[in-house]
């Protein structure tokens, strides 16, 4: 595939920094899914320039896995016969451009390992965020590690059923399924210490959904100051670390 190729691949579906109706947490979630890498979290830039810097330097099998995925999300999501002309043409220039390597092997790889390490990177950089005053960038990266350690744990067991990009019923399931607040022999301290956690779960949810970058600078928006956003930051990271334990425990 060459440069042109990649070109015409990316133009189809970076919008001005948006792809299609995709968070940045969702978007994470689906990249990773596709082929093991959250492409918003790693170049840390907008999701449609995130998408065209991976697509000028990703190696050729993951560049068409993944726009594979996008092109079959797309046609279950969206009608190209209600589109433009030029966005027609473009479309079948892709489509053809993919038909035209479909024999090319691709592996799929997992999604990425997720541990303390990664968290504790991850972390670090929310923190560089807050300290450059980049805010929504912060709330935004943690929320999706959230989301990506309950996915993972999910995935584990063989679920499949779940709601992408709502947190509040990942967390469900993931609570029942590693029977988080069932144990009898539980000390009653530790029990209302975990009751607590379904409050850190929804306020980041809810702080996420009204004033992060995900979807964009509207009315409802919420002012936010710097020692809460490292409040949030530092909240989220422990719910991270506490669920990725969790999973580690289960294994043992």
């Amino acid at each position: 595939m060459n440069f042109i190729d990649r070109g015409l691949l990316s133009s189809f579906f970076n919008a001005g920094g948006y792809v299609l109706d995709f968070t940045n947490s969702t978007f994470d979630t689906f990249t990773s899914q596709s082929i093991g890498i959250a492409i918003k979290q790693k170049y840390d830039l907008s999701k449609g320039a995130s998408l065209t810097k991976f697509t000028e330097e990703a190696e050729e099998s993951l560049v068409i896995k993944l726009y594979k995925d996008l092109f079959r999300y797309y046609d279950e999501h969206y009608s190209i016969d209600s589109q433009s002309p030029e966005c027609v043409k473009l479309y079948n220039k892709c489509k053809s451009i993919l038909d035209n390597n479909s024999n090319i092997s691709i592996s799929t790889p997992s999604i990425k390992n997720i541990d303390r390490e990664y968290i504790r990177e991850l972390a670090q950089r929310a923190n560089n965020d807050i300290d450059n005053n980049e805010f929504d960038s912060a709330i935004t990266k943690v929320r999706t590690v959230i989301e990506e350690v309950l996915i993972k744990g999910l995935e584990e067991n063989h679920v499949e059923n779940y709601k992408k990009g709502d947190i509040n019923n990942l967390y469900k399931n993931f609570s029942h399924i590693y029977k988080m607040e069932t144990d009898r022999d539980m000390d009653r301290r530790v029990k209302e210490l975990l009751s607590g956690l379904n409050k850190i779960i929804d306020s980041i949810a809810q702080m996420r959904n009204s004033n992060s970058d995900a979807h964009g600078v509207g009315s409802k928006r919420i002012s936010i100051k710097k020692h809460h956003a490292r409040l949030f930051v530092n909240s989220g990271i422990v719910m991270a670390d506490f669920l990725t334990e969790i999973m580690n425990n289960t294994k043992e």
